[in-house]
């Protein structure tokens, strides 16, 4: 019992100091919000930069800080060779996915992917455009399924 109230005790102090503890590594964090741009979006992800972790989960006073893009948000983000590309945001889903389609026309599938996330979760990928050749296909169910 002696336990479980000392842990509460040390988690209310650490959210009071505003401290974090990455999940897997254990490596303890101040996250301090100095002050956020003009054109400040913060999607609230974190990563551990000694693990690398992504971590799901944070206490609330981070929530509080981060401005919350809503359920209008859609995040087109492409990959060549293994690495990042470009990231655009877009507020109607119909615009990204059509932007993802348009991209898979002219990719390379070898060298090449790209996603659609909304807030939650991965809504469309290039796969989703490709026929079993790798070969462009449309496909009206992926704009069905918004």
């Amino acid at each position: 019992m002696a336990k479980t109230n000392a842990k509460k005790l040390m988690n209310q102090v650490m959210e009071d100091q505003q401290i974090y503890v990455c999940q897997k590594c254990k490596t303890v964090y101040q996250i301090k919000l100095l002050k956020p741009g003009e054109k400040h979006n913060d999607f609230g992800f974190r990563f551990c930069y000694c693990c690398g972790d992504l971590t799901q989960s944070f206490p609330d006073w981070i929530k509080e800080k981060t401005q919350n893009p809503g359920n209008n948000t859609f995040v087109l983000i492409t990959i060549s060779s293994g690495l990042i590309d470009q990231v655009k945001i877009y507020d109607e889903p119909l615009f990204a996915i059509n932007t993802l389609s348009d991209f898979v026309q002219k990719m390379d599938p070898e060298n090449e992917d790209a996603c659609v996330y909304d807030r939650n979760k991965m809504i469309a990928n290039a796969k989703d455009f490709l026929d079993e050749n790798d070969h462009y296909m449309e496909n009206p169910e992926v704009f069905e399924r918004i």
